[in-house]
């Protein structure tokens, strides 16, 4: 069980890690095996992680099961199969890019327990816990299609346990979600420190396979009084709107020397991906367009993983204003 939490819901997933020099490198792979040779063959690393649900297609370019990790292509949502598993993120307030102290990671994992006992005395089953090595894990097993609704459950039900739970990360819900790969150090911090020290991850308690349900997350959420997530769009499609983002932000991109790998539609949203990522350049990324007009972020690096207003307003501080078709500058 412990090492099947990195591959949970088995099939295909992506293993990344984050080198010394800051460069992120990734590989992807069906076979635990495989992925534990390859991240053994590093020389040294950061951190690693693996994406929680499996993924139906590779990035363009990748091979299964490679001997090593190397820079590329990441997964997008657009890979993702279906939800296999939720991510409850127990992580301490600490200053960023630090490691946690003894005393915050305890903390942490106490709350990560009273979590666990709360919600089997709801009905739940014991959910594994795990240790991120400065924060705490909870790791739900689910049986989700890849569905805008079923995002917006997952966002409400994070959400709701942050109402009784103050460490909770409420971001962890995107499809390509990175969880922690178990028995990997966390370095998090540039030094180790006995006040903030490295620590390896682990799975603490295997847990129970049991899926929960739909129900008992609309059910939490209730009890919780969180109260549905509303569309942001108004779900009335605009392909102008659509064709006019794509051709500007495509402009924009190329003005900046960075390649468009692709642009497709997916679902209801048409992405365009860009080698590299705008802000920051050692990885790939990529934005999106919902049909109705709503835009996005579509990479899902831990840097990257903001609101479009934010992402773009960093790009545009980094790059320079979004001024495209002539003096016309386009709205969030």
């Amino acid at each position: 069980m412990s090492r099947c939490l990195n591959f949970m819901g088995g099939g295909v997933h992506e293993v990344a890690a984050l080198r010394l020099d800051g460069v992120l490198i990734v590989g992807h792979f069906d076979s635990p095996d495989a992925a534990d040779a390859a991240i053994a063959a590093l020389t040294d690393y950061r951190a690693v992680w693996s994406t929680l649900n499996p993924l139906e297609t590779l990035p363009d370019g990748r091979l299964l099961n490679p001997a090593r990790l190397t820079r590329g292509s990441r997964a997008g949502a657009q890979h993702i199969e279906r939800r296999t598993s939720l991510l409850f993120d127990f992580d301490p307030p600490r200053p960023k890019g630090t490691m946690s102290t003894d005393d915050e990671h305890e903390a942490a994992l106490a709350q990560a327990r009273e979590c666990r006992t709360w919600l089997h005395s709801l009905g739940w089953p014991l959910v594994p816990l795990c240790s991120s090595g400065s924060g705490e894990h909870l790791r739900p097993c689910v049986e989700l299609d890849t569905s805008d609704e079923n995002t917006r459950l997952v966002q409400r039900t994070l959400k709701a346990l942050r109402h009784r739970f103050s460490f909770i990360d409420v971001t962890a819900s995107d499809l390509p979600r990175l969880c922690r790969y178990y028995g990997t150090m966390n370095r998090k911090s540039a030094a180790n420190s006995p006040e903030r020290p490295w620590r390896q991850s682990a799975v603490l308690g295997d847990g129970e396979r049991t899926r929960v349900t739909i129900a008992q997350m609309e059910s939490l959420c209730e009890l919780l009084h969180v109260p549905a997530i509303k569309p942001s769009g108004d779900g009335i499609a605009r392909p102008e709107a659509v064709e006019k983002f794509v051709r500007r932000f495509t402009a924009y991109a190329e003005k900046l020397g960075a390649t468009i790998t692709a642009v497709k539609t997916t679902g209801s949203k048409t992405l365009i991906l860009t080698s590299p990522c705008l802000l920051h350049d050692d990885h790939d990324g990529g934005v999106g367009i919902t049909a109705d007009g709503i835009r996005c972020v579509q990479c899902f690096h831990t840097r990257c993983a903001v609101g479009w207003a934010q992402w773009s307003r960093l790009v545009e501080q980094k790059h320079g204003a979004m001024r495209l078709d002539g003096a016309i500058k386009w709205k969030r």
